[in-house]
């Protein structure tokens, strides 16, 4: 679903595997989530990211979009992401730390 959102954008085969590995990350993590309505808390990281897509944003704010809760909603740490291969680091919150 996310990956055909990419064909319409001339992206290399390096920032694909980027996107597809930090989807796999941020849908690894969020397993099991369910929002209010019942449907998969990852969903609605995806469809951040298609908004991003559409706007024609950048590959690090695609792949932010995609793992935008994961700290805040899952048991990884922004060190652990920061240790991974991805070619950015996460410095933004968008919620208040755990505590």
């Amino acid at each position: 679903q996310i990956i055909n959102s990419f064909t319409e954008l001339s992206l290399s085969e390096n920032n694909i595997s980027q996107i597809w590995k930090a989807y796999q990350l941020g849908s690894e993590l969020h397993e099991g989530q369910l929002r209010r309505s019942g449907e998969p808390y990852f969903n609605h990281c995806i469809e951040v990211s298609k908004i991003l897509i559409n706007w024609n944003l950048d590959i690090n704010t695609i792949i932010a979009g995609l793992l935008h809760d994961t700290v805040e909603d899952t048991e990884i740490t922004f060190e652990e992401i920061s240790a991974t291969d991805f070619p950015f680091s996460l410095t933004l919150r968008t919620k208040a730390p755990k505590s």
